[in-house]
């Protein structure tokens, strides 16, 4: 295509590489009528999704798996030329998330009682999370997102929350 077709395309700017802004160049692109252009102020794509490796082991920074049971997620996968390297868990078996918290690696249980059981959260903040459900709502609505987790979820909840999602860093 010469510089000529691409000056016809209406130009499309996606702000941030994480997973959502390729998503969304990766889905624009297919339009042949737009020109789309990405910008990311990092040094990497992919937002907190990371690999490193130090001391000849690999980590896995951010979220790691995705739900292929969706028909769009299995076509990204095609697209792109990356069926060789999907990975399945084998045999079934779950496979252990342990995050860093004040130093010391602690393991992410999804069920309620690994939940419960965790040494994630203390059993005030887990006593809290649980009782979320009933308590009043605020008469304020203009609240950002870390004011609101704050007061329905404590500051305990938000700073775990905080830790599981920030950007990671080398």
């Amino acid at each position: 295509m010469g510089d000529d077709d691409s000056s016809r395309k209406l130009r499309v700017a996606v702000i941030g590489g994480g997973l959502s802004g390729l998503s969304a160049a990766y889905e624009l692109g297919k339009n042949p009528l737009l020109h789309v252009d990405l910008f990311e102020r990092s040094d990497h794509l992919g937002g907190i999704v990371s690999t490193t490796e130090k001391d000849g082991f690999l980590f896995e920074l951010g979220p790691q798996s995705m739900n292929s049971k969706h028909d769009e997620v299995e076509d990204v996968i095609r697209d792109l030329d990356l069926v060789s390297k999907k990975v399945f868990r084998s045999g079934g078996k779950s496979v252990k998330t342990l995050i860093i918290r004040d130093g010391k690696p602690v393991e992410l249980k999804l069920s309620p009682g690994g939940f419960f059981s965790s040494r994630l959260l203390s059993f005030r903040a887990k006593l809290s999370l649980f009782l979320e459900p009933f308590k009043r709502k605020s008469n304020t609505s203009d609240l950002s997102i870390d004011e609101f987790s704050a007061r329905r979820f404590g500051r305990e909840v938000l700073g775990a929350r905080n830790h599981l999602f920030r950007n990671h860093k080398n």
